[in-house]
């Protein structure tokens, strides 16, 4: 399955209707350096598992609320946000119990200057 990079608005609805139905968000939104605002209050991720690089490279945008996701059955989060320019992030809701892999989750994010965590991500 290809990731989005760019692509026109319909196949960008479609793909991530694939993506969710198959328990993956891996490399979603990677790459897309033009993407400057981003609602994913609406996506049902309770089924995701893996959200690796999901967010990874998108350089254009600098604010995103994840506050809706349902991150419970997720178990790799690597890279996720890794080399994103957003300057705060609130992962409060984030429910990381399931989260085997968050390795490199903020790598790279020079711009990243606020963070906010579940108790269950800092172990």
């Amino acid at each position: 399955m290809s990731r989005l990079r760019d692509k026109g608005a319909p196949i960008v609805c479609i793909t991530v209707l694939i993506f969710m139905f198959f328990g993956s968000m891996f490399g979603m939104f990677e790459d897309c350096s033009s993407l400057t605002s981003l609602n994913v209050s609406k996506f049902d991720t309770s089924k995701v598992t893996n959200m690796y690089a999901m967010l990874a490279n998108t350089t254009s945008l600098t604010t995103l609320d994840v506050s809706s996701f349902d991150t419970s059955q997720v178990t790799s989060m690597n890279s996720m946000f890794r080399g994103c320019k957003i300057a705060s992030l609130d992962l409060s809701s984030f429910d990381t119990r399931n989260a085997i892999d968050v390795k490199w989750m903020f790598r790279e994010c020079y711009s990243l200057r606020k963070i906010k965590t579940p108790l269950s991500l800092v172990r």
